[in-house]
């Protein structure tokens, strides 16, 4: 498996290393939020990305999706299909 970072809560997340322009060093940035924001651009401020299939380390583009945080913190705990 490659690199995880945890959460708070004890979740891992799957995270890579990436350069963001203006930024002097390379940053760690975590894969499922790359992947929402290459597919439908930046999240609005106060969205998270919300894991459909309840697997934190699932990446798959549509099992990701941005919503606000407070409906995601109500998702948390849902069953899991990944």
């Amino acid at each position: 498996m490659g690199k995880t970072i945890a959460s708070r809560t004890g979740a891992e997340y799957p995270v890579m290393t990436v350069r963001v322009p203006g930024v002097a060093h390379p940053v760690n940035r975590r894969v499922h939020r790359i992947v929402a924001e290459l597919r439908d651009g930046p999240l609005p401020y106060g969205f998270e990305v919300d894991h459909g299939c309840g697997n934190t380390l699932c990446v798959a583009d549509d099992h990701v999706a941005g919503v606000p945080r407070d409906v995601n913190r109500g998702l948390v705990g849902a069953e899991t299909y990944c």
